[in-house]
Protein backbone atom coordinates (compact mmCIF):
# COMPACT_ATOMS: atom_id res chain seq x y z
CA UNK A 1 0.00 0.00 0.00
CA UNK A 2 1.40 2.92 -0.86
CA UNK A 3 0.44 5.92 2.04
CA UNK A 4 -0.89 9.17 1.74
CA UNK A 5 1.97 11.01 1.87
CA UNK A 6 3.69 8.98 -0.80
CA UNK A 7 4.33 11.66 -3.97
CA UNK A 8 3.87 15.45 -3.85
CA UNK A 9 3.63 16.81 0.11
CA UNK A 10 0.71 18.72 0.33
CA UNK A 11 1.44 22.23 1.38
CA UNK A 12 4.79 22.57 -0.94
CA UNK A 13 3.81 24.16 -4.15
CA UNK A 14 6.29 23.53 -7.16
CA UNK A 15 7.49 26.62 -7.55
CA UNK A 16 11.58 28.73 -7.02
CA UNK A 17 11.65 28.98 -3.24
CA UNK A 18 13.28 32.76 -2.68
CA UNK A 19 14.83 32.74 0.51
CA UNK A 20 15.22 35.35 2.55
CA UNK A 21 17.77 34.29 5.23
CA UNK A 22 20.58 32.02 5.68
CA UNK A 23 20.96 29.44 8.66
CA UNK A 24 24.79 30.02 9.16
CA UNK A 25 26.66 33.71 9.52
CA UNK A 26 30.34 34.01 8.42
CA UNK A 27 32.69 33.17 11.21
CA UNK A 28 36.58 33.88 11.03
CA UNK A 29 36.40 36.72 8.25
CA UNK A 30 36.96 40.48 8.75
CA UNK A 31 33.62 41.71 7.67
CA UNK A 32 34.81 44.07 4.60
CA UNK A 33 31.80 43.84 1.67
CA UNK A 34 34.53 41.80 -0.32
CA UNK A 35 35.11 39.53 2.60
CA UNK A 36 30.90 39.15 2.98
CA UNK A 37 30.94 38.79 -0.60
CA UNK A 38 33.38 36.04 -0.65
CA UNK A 39 32.10 33.85 2.33
CA UNK A 40 28.21 34.31 1.05
CA UNK A 41 28.98 32.97 -2.98
CA UNK A 42 31.29 30.17 -1.51
CA UNK A 43 28.19 29.61 1.21
CA UNK A 44 25.43 29.33 -1.30
CA UNK A 45 27.57 27.39 -4.16
CA UNK A 46 30.91 25.80 -2.78
CA UNK A 47 32.68 27.75 -5.45
CA UNK A 48 35.63 29.67 -3.75
CA UNK A 49 36.54 32.25 -6.27
CA UNK A 50 40.07 32.14 -7.75
CA UNK A 51 39.66 28.49 -7.95
CA UNK A 52 38.28 27.19 -11.09
CA UNK A 53 38.20 23.51 -9.83
CA UNK A 54 35.92 24.06 -7.32
CA UNK A 55 33.23 25.34 -9.48
CA UNK A 56 33.41 21.61 -11.13
CA UNK A 57 34.10 19.91 -7.52
CA UNK A 58 31.53 21.59 -5.50
CA UNK A 59 28.42 19.71 -8.00
CA UNK A 60 31.01 16.49 -9.12
CA UNK A 61 31.56 15.36 -5.63
CA UNK A 62 33.59 12.59 -7.52
CA UNK A 63 36.20 14.93 -8.75
CA UNK A 64 36.79 16.30 -4.93
CA UNK A 65 39.04 13.23 -4.96
CA UNK A 66 41.34 15.56 -7.25
CA UNK A 67 41.20 18.70 -6.30
CA UNK A 68 44.28 18.66 -3.64
CA UNK A 69 42.42 20.17 -0.46
CA UNK A 70 44.45 19.52 2.42
CA UNK A 71 41.08 18.99 4.77
CA UNK A 72 41.49 15.44 5.62
CA UNK A 73 38.04 14.90 5.66
CA UNK A 74 38.15 15.74 1.60
CA UNK A 75 38.11 13.33 -0.77
CA UNK A 76 38.72 10.48 1.86
CA UNK A 77 37.33 7.75 -0.14
CA UNK A 78 36.81 4.50 2.47
CA UNK A 79 36.06 1.37 0.09
CA UNK A 80 34.02 -1.64 0.70
CA UNK A 81 35.59 -4.69 1.95
CA UNK A 82 36.07 -7.87 -0.43
CA UNK A 83 33.19 -10.05 0.39
CA UNK A 84 31.83 -13.17 -1.46
CA UNK A 85 29.25 -13.26 -3.81
CA UNK A 86 25.50 -14.21 -2.26
CA UNK A 87 21.93 -14.22 -2.84
CA UNK A 88 20.38 -11.25 -0.98
CA UNK A 89 17.63 -12.09 1.02
CA UNK A 90 14.36 -10.35 -0.18
CA UNK A 91 12.77 -10.24 3.42
CA UNK A 92 9.58 -9.30 4.41
CA UNK A 93 8.20 -7.87 8.39
CA UNK A 94 6.17 -11.76 8.20
CA UNK A 95 9.70 -13.35 7.42
CA UNK A 96 11.52 -11.10 9.67
CA UNK A 97 12.28 -10.24 13.32
CA UNK A 98 11.27 -6.82 12.76
CA UNK A 99 11.72 -4.46 16.15
CA UNK A 100 9.08 -3.92 18.35
CA UNK A 101 8.82 0.01 17.48
CA UNK A 102 9.35 -0.61 13.70
CA UNK A 103 6.29 -3.01 13.44
CA UNK A 104 3.79 -1.04 15.28
CA UNK A 105 5.25 2.37 12.92
CA UNK A 106 4.34 -0.04 9.95
CA UNK A 107 1.28 -0.95 11.19
CA UNK A 108 -0.05 2.45 11.82
CA UNK A 109 0.97 3.26 8.44
CA UNK A 110 3.42 5.96 9.24
CA UNK A 111 6.37 6.82 6.94
CA UNK A 112 9.67 5.67 7.26
CA UNK A 113 11.91 6.92 4.74
CA UNK A 114 11.71 10.63 2.76
CA UNK A 115 13.22 10.68 -0.56
CA UNK A 116 13.69 13.92 -2.49
CA UNK A 117 16.20 15.31 -5.35
CA UNK A 118 18.19 18.67 -4.33
CA UNK A 119 19.35 18.25 -8.29
CA UNK A 120 16.02 17.03 -9.94
CA UNK A 121 16.80 17.19 -13.05
CA UNK A 122 20.29 15.64 -13.35
CA UNK A 123 19.81 12.38 -16.07
CA UNK A 124 21.28 9.81 -17.68
CA UNK A 125 22.31 9.96 -21.43
CA UNK A 126 24.28 6.19 -22.07
CA UNK A 127 27.40 5.25 -22.97
CA UNK A 128 27.69 6.33 -26.70
CA UNK A 129 26.62 9.61 -26.01
CA UNK A 130 28.91 11.96 -27.70
CA UNK A 131 28.65 9.65 -30.94
CA UNK A 132 24.93 11.23 -31.02
CA UNK A 133 25.93 14.79 -30.84
CA UNK A 134 24.86 15.05 -27.41
CA UNK A 135 26.84 17.03 -24.58
CA UNK A 136 26.82 16.89 -20.86
CA UNK A 137 24.54 19.92 -20.92
CA UNK A 138 21.73 17.62 -21.90
CA UNK A 139 22.01 15.65 -19.23
CA UNK A 140 18.98 17.37 -17.74
CA UNK A 141 15.49 16.95 -18.71
CA UNK A 142 11.99 18.52 -16.39
CA UNK A 143 10.97 14.79 -17.78
CA UNK A 144 9.77 13.16 -14.52
CA UNK A 145 10.09 9.59 -16.58
CA UNK A 146 13.68 10.33 -17.14
CA UNK A 147 15.42 12.16 -14.01
CA UNK A 148 16.04 11.32 -10.77
CA UNK A 149 12.67 11.33 -9.71
CA UNK A 150 12.18 8.11 -11.41
CA UNK A 151 15.30 6.67 -9.95
CA UNK A 152 13.54 7.52 -6.31
CA UNK A 153 10.01 6.80 -7.53
CA UNK A 154 11.54 2.53 -8.20
CA UNK A 155 13.55 3.52 -4.81
CA UNK A 156 10.59 3.83 -2.81
CA UNK A 157 8.39 1.25 -5.16
CA UNK A 158 10.35 -1.46 -3.79
CA UNK A 159 10.21 -0.54 -0.42
CA UNK A 160 6.61 0.22 -0.12
CA UNK A 161 5.34 -3.01 -2.57
CA UNK A 162 8.18 -5.42 -1.13
CA UNK A 163 8.04 -4.44 2.37
CA UNK A 164 5.39 -2.35 3.61
CA UNK A 165 7.47 0.39 4.49
CA UNK A 166 6.16 3.95 3.76
CA UNK A 167 7.71 6.69 1.71
CA UNK A 168 7.45 10.05 1.41
CA UNK A 169 9.05 11.16 -1.99
CA UNK A 170 9.39 14.95 -2.68
CA UNK A 171 8.98 15.70 -6.78
CA UNK A 172 9.67 18.96 -6.33
CA UNK A 173 12.06 20.36 -8.40
CA UNK A 174 15.04 22.66 -6.63
CA UNK A 175 17.75 23.05 -9.48
CA UNK A 176 14.96 25.58 -11.61
CA UNK A 177 16.35 29.29 -11.76
CA UNK A 178 13.54 31.83 -10.81
CA UNK A 179 12.45 31.90 -14.49
CA UNK A 180 12.00 28.56 -14.79
CA UNK A 181 14.19 27.80 -17.64
CA UNK A 182 16.69 25.68 -18.04
CA UNK A 183 19.04 24.46 -15.02
CA UNK A 184 20.96 25.78 -12.10
CA UNK A 185 22.43 24.38 -9.03
CA UNK A 186 23.16 27.55 -7.18
CA UNK A 187 21.12 28.19 -4.22
CA UNK A 188 18.93 24.42 -4.90
CA UNK A 189 20.45 23.02 -1.13
CA UNK A 190 18.56 25.47 0.41
CA UNK A 191 15.66 25.68 -1.76
CA UNK A 192 15.83 21.79 -1.00
CA UNK A 193 16.07 22.49 3.00
CA UNK A 194 13.37 24.94 2.74
CA UNK A 195 10.87 21.67 2.22
CA UNK A 196 12.72 18.86 3.57
CA UNK A 197 13.11 20.77 6.84
CA UNK A 198 9.73 20.90 7.53
CA UNK A 199 9.05 17.31 6.80
CA UNK A 200 11.29 15.56 9.55
CA UNK A 201 10.33 17.52 11.73
CA UNK A 202 6.77 16.85 11.15
CA UNK A 203 7.62 13.26 10.57
CA UNK A 204 9.91 13.00 13.30
CA UNK A 205 9.84 8.44 13.17
CA UNK A 206 11.59 8.84 9.70
CA UNK A 207 14.47 6.34 10.15
CA UNK A 208 16.19 7.08 6.79
CA UNK A 209 16.34 10.51 4.49
CA UNK A 210 17.96 10.21 1.02
CA UNK A 211 19.08 12.71 -1.65
CA UNK A 212 19.26 10.90 -4.77
CA UNK A 213 21.91 12.66 -7.38
CA UNK A 214 23.07 11.16 -10.83
CA UNK A 215 27.22 12.06 -10.88
CA UNK A 216 29.38 13.09 -13.74
CA UNK A 217 32.88 11.62 -13.96
CA UNK A 218 35.93 13.79 -15.17
CA UNK A 219 37.63 12.87 -18.30
CA UNK A 220 40.29 11.65 -16.98
CA UNK A 221 37.82 9.06 -15.66
CA UNK A 222 37.38 5.59 -17.27
CA UNK A 223 33.82 5.75 -18.63
CA UNK A 224 33.99 1.75 -17.61
CA UNK A 225 34.20 2.44 -13.32
CA UNK A 226 30.31 3.68 -13.84
CA UNK A 227 29.04 0.48 -14.61
CA UNK A 228 29.00 -2.76 -12.54
CA UNK A 229 28.65 -6.20 -14.27
CA UNK A 230 26.48 -8.07 -12.02
CA UNK A 231 25.53 -12.44 -12.44
CA UNK A 232 21.44 -12.43 -12.77
CA UNK A 233 20.67 -8.67 -12.94
CA UNK A 234 22.93 -7.20 -16.00
CA UNK A 235 24.35 -4.00 -15.72
CA UNK A 236 23.94 -1.67 -12.93
CA UNK A 237 25.20 2.12 -12.10
CA UNK A 238 27.83 2.24 -9.64
CA UNK A 239 26.07 3.81 -6.55
CA UNK A 240 28.48 6.13 -4.08
CA UNK A 241 27.41 7.53 -0.91
CA UNK A 242 28.34 10.96 0.21
CA UNK A 243 28.77 12.11 3.71
CA UNK A 244 29.10 15.44 4.78
CA UNK A 245 30.90 16.19 8.04
CA UNK A 246 30.01 19.81 8.45
CA UNK A 247 32.31 22.73 9.60
CA UNK A 248 32.42 23.56 13.31
CA UNK A 249 31.13 26.91 14.21
CA UNK A 250 29.63 27.43 10.08
CA UNK A 251 28.15 24.05 9.11
CA UNK A 252 27.23 22.58 12.15
CA UNK A 253 26.83 18.40 11.43
CA UNK A 254 25.52 17.06 14.76
CA UNK A 255 24.84 13.63 13.25
CA UNK A 256 27.91 13.43 11.01
CA UNK A 257 28.67 9.57 13.01
CA UNK A 258 25.13 8.48 12.57
CA UNK A 259 25.55 9.17 8.65
CA UNK A 260 29.03 7.97 8.50
CA UNK A 261 27.34 4.46 10.03
CA UNK A 262 24.08 4.11 8.11
CA UNK A 263 26.79 4.84 5.02
CA UNK A 264 29.22 2.15 5.76
CA UNK A 265 26.46 -0.57 6.47
CA UNK A 266 25.12 0.35 3.23
CA UNK A 267 28.23 0.03 1.75
CA UNK A 268 29.36 -3.11 3.13
CA UNK A 269 25.72 -5.08 2.28
CA UNK A 270 26.41 -3.97 -1.24
CA UNK A 271 29.48 -5.50 -1.82
CA UNK A 272 28.71 -8.54 0.45
CA UNK A 273 25.62 -9.12 -2.65
CA UNK A 274 26.83 -7.61 -5.36
CA UNK A 275 30.79 -6.98 -5.57
CA UNK A 276 31.66 -4.27 -7.43
CA UNK A 277 28.58 -2.21 -7.68
CA UNK A 278 28.44 0.07 -4.59
CA UNK A 279 32.10 2.70 -5.41
CA UNK A 280 32.80 3.22 -1.12
CA UNK A 281 31.91 6.14 0.80
CA UNK A 282 32.83 9.93 0.31
CA UNK A 283 33.22 11.71 2.94
CA UNK A 284 33.36 15.82 2.45
CA UNK A 285 33.89 19.15 4.62
CA UNK A 286 30.15 20.16 3.10
CA UNK A 287 26.99 18.78 4.86
CA UNK A 288 24.17 18.54 1.97
CA UNK A 289 21.23 18.67 4.84
CA UNK A 290 22.25 15.82 6.62
CA UNK A 291 21.99 17.70 9.55
CA UNK A 292 18.46 17.25 9.84
CA UNK A 293 18.64 13.91 10.51
CA UNK A 294 20.48 10.22 11.86
CA UNK A 295 19.80 8.60 8.89
CA UNK A 296 20.59 11.06 6.14
CA UNK A 297 22.65 10.65 3.24
CA UNK A 298 23.29 11.67 -0.37
CA UNK A 299 23.56 8.83 -2.79
CA UNK A 300 25.28 8.72 -6.36
CA UNK A 301 23.32 6.63 -8.66
CA UNK A 302 25.64 6.06 -11.98
CA UNK A 303 26.53 8.97 -14.07
CA UNK A 304 25.64 10.72 -16.79
CA UNK A 305 27.11 7.56 -19.14
CA UNK A 306 24.89 5.17 -17.44
CA UNK A 307 21.73 4.45 -18.96
CA UNK A 308 18.30 5.21 -16.90
CA UNK A 309 17.50 1.38 -16.63
CA UNK A 310 20.76 0.88 -15.14
CA UNK A 311 20.44 3.35 -12.60
CA UNK A 312 16.70 1.65 -12.05
CA UNK A 313 18.48 -1.97 -11.49
CA UNK A 314 20.40 -0.15 -8.71
CA UNK A 315 17.80 1.61 -7.10
CA UNK A 316 15.99 -1.73 -6.54
CA UNK A 317 19.06 -3.08 -5.33
CA UNK A 318 19.94 -0.37 -2.91
CA UNK A 319 16.11 -0.42 -1.37
CA UNK A 320 16.51 -4.06 -0.01
CA UNK A 321 19.65 -3.12 1.82
CA UNK A 322 17.74 0.03 3.16
CA UNK A 323 14.85 -2.18 3.85
CA UNK A 324 17.25 -4.57 6.30
CA UNK A 325 18.55 -1.45 8.34
CA UNK A 326 14.87 -0.05 8.67
CA UNK A 327 13.43 -3.32 9.46
CA UNK A 328 15.87 -4.57 11.99
CA UNK A 329 15.84 -1.50 13.61
CA UNK A 330 19.33 -0.22 13.25
CA UNK A 331 18.72 3.40 12.28
CA UNK A 332 17.49 5.65 15.15
CA UNK A 333 14.93 8.51 14.78
CA UNK A 334 16.18 12.11 15.30
CA UNK A 335 14.12 12.02 18.44
CA UNK A 336 16.18 9.17 19.88
CA UNK A 337 19.52 10.26 19.37
CA UNK A 338 21.50 12.72 21.45
CA UNK A 339 23.20 14.92 18.47
CA UNK A 340 27.00 14.67 19.14
CA UNK A 341 29.80 18.23 19.18
CA UNK A 342 29.32 20.30 15.41
CA UNK A 343 31.50 19.55 12.94
CA UNK A 344 32.47 15.83 13.93
CA UNK A 345 35.15 13.73 11.60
Amino acid sequence: MVPPGFGHPQGHPEAYLALSSLDDEPTGLELSPRNLFTWLFHYLTGIRPGDPRTVFATQLPYLKLFTGNTDATVGELILPSPGTTLPHPVLTPASLQVDPEIRQLLAAGKPLVLVYHTHTQEAYLGPDFERRGLTYDDAFTLDQRRNMIRVGEEFARVLSQQYGIPVLHVRQYFDLPPDRQGVTKIGAYLRSLAVVEPLVRQNPQLRVVIDFHRDAFPESVPVSTAVAQLPGQGNAARIMFVVGQGVAGRLEQPYAPFNLALARRLNQWLETYYPGLSRGVLKDHNRYNQHLSPGALLIEVGEVHNTLEQALTSARILAHAVAQEILAGKVPATAEVRPTGAGTR
